[in-house]
């Protein structure tokens, strides 16, 4: 297992930033995709794709042009009432700067590639979509982007070619249009004999918990979408997690714990959201026998800060902050206040120094000494807890709906020992860490 390219993008490369562009929300991650497979076009046997946000036609136009090659080319999304219809924006080509579409919004945006799909007439192209919601709480607010949270939330592609070479590409971005840039990472890595068999059962897995676009009933119940357990890839580099794997966020989050307890000079973080330092969750939805009360568990947040008292490197960078006042500093605030507060808490009592916030993070990875750590979801508490029996009869702040189902979110995680590249992603934090714009907490 081996890193063929891992490079970032962000604002700073645009003379515009705030402009909605026509090749989404990280140009160049999209062009950098798009060039490695018209590399391997020729030597392409399959595509699979698990994509949050399917709504960027130069990706669509690049996946069906390898479809017509005879390659059998398959997504995973979430269905069309997931994506945000609100504040309809003007869209511009990142090239030229001439105006592509105007009054768009992302649910406009797919239904347009969504129709494309429906119209597609080759049997190598198939897009299917995954409905599964996950929650935990009767007092969820409703979300922008479709009533409940869909727990599709990853950005992977998995291609293999004739000769049985396979990449895993994960990355960061949504790549969607009619978001804004952010700061992402792309990672493609050419896959082991292990992380092979691991990245094939997922997407084997996803597919068959899936509904195929052209059979999926808008008005049909997802509050109660079946998902089917299956046995979990072991001994690999690359993690999944899913509802249908039971315990993988739990796993995830141990592997991260064990990576991190090995550390002996330095631990950087870099994520949208970091909270994971007390992670609470109802017993009776974890065991399902109706036992009341909660259960409290360390976070690994907790290693972190036991790493940094015996005098470890270890610096924070995220999108989100409120002091332990609940004071945000013109920071975006996060959404578990309570987790956050402690965790921040607990950073000064240890009289550690510097917790770095920038509105555009949206990378996420964690460096342990020469260890990488690239993800697809955030480091909070929601990331790693597996509830097998939530119910839900009624919420609070969303009348007329209710929950029965298994909460955990589509995530993947890949862990790979790489000092030269451990380096790069370190002064790509330092970078954004020296930035006018980034606020520092106590420096």
């Amino acid at each position: 297992m081996r890193i063929v390219k891992l490079l970032s993008d962000g604002p700073s490369r645009y003379d515009n930033p705030n402009t909605y562009y026509q090749q989404g929300c990280s140009p160049r991650i999209l062009r950098e995709l798009i060039k490695f497979i018209e590399k391997h076009k020729e030597n392409i046997e399959k595509i699979d794709a698990a994509l949050y946000l399917f709504n960027n036609n130069k990706l669509y136009e690049t996946l069906h042009k390898a479809s017509a090659k005879g390659k059998a080319v398959r997504i995973a999304t979430i269905p069309i009432e997931g994506y945000d219809p609100r504040y309809p924006k003007d869209i511009v080509d990142v090239y030229t700067g001439n105006k592509t579409a105007a009054g768009q919004t992302k649910r406009i945006a797919a239904k347009y590639v969504f129709e494309k799909c429906r119209l597609n007439k080759n049997d190598n192209f198939r897009v299917y979509l995954f409905p599964h919601i996950y929650i935990r709480s009767k007092y969820v607010n409703p979300f922008s982007r479709g009533m409940m949270p869909y727990s599709l939330h990853i950005k992977s592609i998995y291609i293999k070619l004739n000769d049985g070479t396979n990449f895993t590409v994960l990355t960061s971005s949504n790549l969607a249009v009619r978001d804004l840039c952010k700061d992402e990472i792309l990672i493609i890595i050419e896959n082991g004999i292990n992380e092979r068999k691991t990245c094939e059962t997922f997407f084997e897995n996803l597919f068959a918990s899936s509904i195929p676009l052209e059979e999926y009933n808008e008005d049909m119940n997802i509050s109660s979408y079946p998902v089917k357990l299956v046995e979990m890839p072991q001994k690999s580099k690359i993690i999944f997690t899913a509802p249908f794997y039971d315990e993988s966020n739990c796993i995830t989050h141990q592997k991260i714990r064990e990576i991190i307890g090995k550390a002996k000079k330095r631990i950087f973080i870099c994520a949208q959201h970091i909270s994971a330092y007390n992670i609470e969750f109802s017993e009776k939805f974890k065991a399902g026998r109706g036992e009341p009360g909660f259960i409290n568990e360390r976070g690994f947040l907790w290693d972190v800060i036991e790493k940094a008292k015996n005098g470890l490197d270890v610096q924070l960078l995220s999108q989100t902050f409120i002091d332990e006042n609940g004071n945000n500093h013109g920071c975006r605030k996060p959404a578990n206040k309570k987790s956050y507060s402690q965790f921040i808490q607990a950073f000064i009592d240890a009289g550690m120094k510097g917790y770095c916030a920038n509105r555009n993070i949206h990378a996420k990875f964690i460096v342990a000494d020469d260890y990488l750590i690239f993800t697809s979801f955030n480091y909070t508490p929601t990331q790693f807890i597996y509830l097998g029996h939530v119910n839900i009869p009624e919420f609070y702040h969303v009348p007329d709906h209710s929950y029965d189902g298994i909460h955990s979110e589509v995530g993947q995680m890949i862990t790979l020992e790489d000092r030269k590249n451990a380096d790069l992603l370190i002064e790509y934090f330092v970078a954004i860490k020296k930035r006018s714009d980034t606020f520092i907490y106590k420096e």
